[in-house]
């Protein structure tokens, strides 16, 4: 909400889900899975949830996080759609220390949140906007 507030995005919506919710169970499964995140987030804010678990080396993780870079480069969420992934902090560099190269040009800022409340949060993404 507060992205919108600002001006920055079109929407004040959020979705999310989770690294395995973008996962198919077939081939080509995945592939519509993360065009349906995306599609929900246009213009708001898509949050992925244990997202270290595409980088877990399976045929549906890597296909779900090249179909999210990209979704993410494509005009309608370029600048205008904004990815979150969150999950563990080691596990999170694991993940993007092996995943496709694109993924760490999308994702060049990042907040390692300690163990805040929600006023916590809100009063550090103040400061950062």
């Amino acid at each position: 909400r507060m992205l919108h507030e600002l001006g920055m995005l079109a929407k004040d919506t959020l979705t999310t889900c989770s690294g395995l919710d973008l996962q198919g169970s077939y081939v080509g499964q995945t592939k519509d899975k993360v065009n349906e995140a995306m599609s929900e987030a246009q213009g708001g804010v898509l949050f992925v949830d244990e997202a270290y678990t595409l980088g877990q080396g399976t045929i549906f993780a890597q296909e779900a996080l090249d179909q999210l870079v990209a979704k993410m480069t494509e005009p309608e969420h370029l600048s205008r759609t904004v990815v979150i992934l969150a999950g563990y902090q080691e596990p999170m560099e694991r993940m993007l220390a092996g995943a496709n190269p694109g993924i760490k040009s999308r994702f060049t800022d990042r907040i390692d949140f300690p163990d805040w409340d929600s006023a916590d949060c809100v009063a550090d993404l103040r400061a950062r906007c």
